[in-house]
């Protein structure tokens, strides 16, 4: 195991080659966005002959941008997937932000945690941190390390006619293309009233003579009698009630817009 460490230490050093032979690793999100792992070193046995991947070139931590995996949803479920099922394999994960550049060999000695994963599957914690990911993997042919990073985009801003909204405990997130807030944190800034059905486990909001209706998981929500369809529908996430902003407040008359810069939902009464 040492010297399967020091190899690994030695290619966040230097990058090596993609042996095509090898087993490949991809990395997603419950079957949706995936990307493939970077394949840092090998000791293989390819019809009796020994292959190493032994042509180092300088690495950089930016290097890993095609291998980075952008996780919105707080304890989203990561699944890694082997081209080939090895032997067996562990997960270790290093904060990247915290490493010493000049000497990546002995931060990641000093910064890295192991990974409890469950039929290749692993949550993974929103602390705000971004980690990169190591995968030591072991087959009858050989051994190979892969590496792959995940990262937190910065939180989703909602504004109000000029005004931020501030939420407590659970931030506005995107779902498939789509983004989500908690209900009461937008809508009764809106002046609706929000009701929580539970028999149904619907949610009201009214305003004066306008009237919304969305059933957790139902994929069309109504408003004022009129049946609209949803991409993607209202869940239940941390114990708060999120609603595909975007849908809902059109319905309602409301513009809205999204400022890709600040990472900003631009709401307006039209």
């Amino acid at each position: 195991m040492k010297k399967f460490l020091l190899i690994f230490v030695f290619c966040i050093l230097f990058s090596c080659p993609v042996f095509a032979n090898a087993p490949s690793l991809s990395v997603g999100l419950s079957g949706q966005r995936k990307i493939p792992a970077a394949q840092l070193s090998y000791s293989w046995q390819s019809d009796g002959v020994a292959i190493d991947s032994d042509s180092p070139h300088p690495l950089q931590l930016s290097d890993y941008a095609p291998y980075t995996l952008a996780v919105e949803t707080p304890g989203a479920q990561v699944q890694l997937e082997f081209g080939t099922a090895p032997l067996l394999y562990h997960v270790h994960r290093w904060n990247a932000e915290l490493a010493d550049t000049e000497n990546l060999s002995a931060s990641w000695y000093e910064l890295n945690e192991h990974v409890e994963v469950e039929n290749n599957v692993f949550s993974f914690a929103d602390d705000g941190n971004n980690y990169i990911y190591t995968v030591f993997a072991e087959w009858e042919q050989g051994r190979s390390i892969y590496a792959f990073r995940i990262t937190t985009p910065d939180p989703i801003r909602v504004s109000v006619n000029g005004r931020q909204i501030i939420f407590v405990d659970q931030n506005p997130i995107i779902i498939d293309g789509r983004t989500f807030v908690p209900v009461r944190g937008v809508f009764e800034n809106l002046g609706f009233s929000v009701e929580w059905q539970a028999a149904t486990s619907s949610v009201l909001l009214s305003r004066g003579n306008f009237f919304i209706s969305l059933q957790i998981g139902e994929p069309n929500f109504i408003a004022n009698s009129v049946s609209h369809p949803l991409d993607v529908p209202a869940q239940i996430i941390n114990g708060r009630t999120m609603l595909p902003l975007r849908a809902v407040l059109e319905s309602a008359g409301y513009s809205i817009a999204w400022d890709a810069a600040t990472r900003t939902v631009l709401i307006s009464e039209e």
